[in-house]
């Protein structure tokens, strides 16, 4: 209700400013319009053509007075090959204006919003069909719609929020979902930092080219689907290097001093740094399957990893002192 008051206020606006030739007209560009109708973040387009027609009625008054309609023009949504709901409403907005034909021509507008025996007439959905039928005459003969981020897909639709947010189900009532790795789900209830910094970066639908190649002979570059699959998700040099990375911190030398010996202070405390650096470069290994991008990674370097390792080591000297 707070939405559609305050859609319904902006349009107002808009429809005064282009009566007073400052526009020429307005639109609306959402992540809503691609969420799934039980998403407490969801748009609906039919919510839209109903405030601009409320609007055009609150500005003008007569309902199609010198054959003027609204000025709606536009209608923005996300949607790619992974967040395909966005690609099914804009079809319907297609369809209800009868645009869905070669360069947006050639068919009819819809029947949307004729009375059925069937319908329940107490239902604010049937009743808004309904409405907007009746204000065809108000509405403009068609809208732009356009897709933005066709190769760019965001998790939880762009919201930032993860599943334990209310409104958010896969389901959606027989409603196309995204892919569950969208949504952070990776088949555990476990939670990593991966993933919640992951809601925050875009996946990028897009091939690119990688080096790829054994270790130590010239890189060959590749595109990333061909690496994948002949390599897995990780570089190929990439398990040589985090077993040279661990076997650099195993503390073998004091491991075996131990045995023969009571270890010093300082030999104590490399030891403790040692098992914490093959900790953490355990659990950044094991976060990989559930980053999404490099700038996700990166991020978790810079905000969580290196603050962690530093913070880490201040107290072992602070403890040492």
């Amino acid at each position: 209700v707070y939405m559609k008051e305050a859609l319904k206020a902006a349009f107002i606006g808009y429809e005064i400013a282009v009566t007073e030739g400052l526009i020429d007209g307005y639109g609306v560009d959402s992540n809503g319009l691609s969420l799934q109708p039980n998403h407490d973040m969801h748009l609906s387009w039919r919510d839209i053509l109903e405030c601009s027609v409320d609007a055009y009625l609150e500005v003008h008054g007569n309902e199609n007075s010198n054959e003027r309609t609204s000025s709606l023009k536009t209608i923005r949504l996300p949607g790619n090959l992974l967040e395909t709901r966005g690609l099914e409403v804009a079809n319907e907005i297609c369809s209800f204006f009868g645009t869905c034909g070669n360069n947006g021509e050639g068919n009819n507008p819809s029947e949307e919003g004729l009375p059925t025996f069937t319908e329940d007439q107490s239902d604010p959905l049937v009743q808004q069909r309904q409405k907007l039928r009746k204000m065809r005459c108000i509405l403009p003969s068609s809208v732009e719609v356009y897709v933005t981020r066709p190769l760019t897909a965001y998790p939880h639709g762009g919201t930032g929020w993860d599943q334990s947010s209310p409104g958010l189900s896969e389901s959606g009532g027989g409603i196309s979902a995204p892919p569950a790795f969208l949504n952070g789900d990776n088949g555990s209830s476990t939670e990593s930092d991966g993933k919640k910094i992951d809601a925050k970066h875009p996946v990028r639908i897009l091939d690119y080219q990688v080096e790829s190649g054994p270790i130590g002979l010239p890189g060959e570059l590749s595109w990333t689907n061909l690496h994948y699959k002949e390599y897995g998700p990780r570089p190929s040099a990439y398990q040589p290097i985090l077993n040279a990375v661990l076997s650099h911190f195993d503390a073998d030398a004091i491991l075996e001093a131990s045995l023969e010996r009571e270890l010093t202070v300082e030999e104590r405390e490399t030891l403790e740094g040692c098992k914490l650096i093959r900790d953490m470069v355990h659990d950044l290994d094991a976060s990989l399957d559930t980053m999404k991008s490099f700038a996700a990674y990166e991020e978790y370097l810079v905000n969580v990893a290196v603050p962690l390792i530093y913070g880490s080591f201040e107290e072992l000297d602070e403890e040492s002192a």
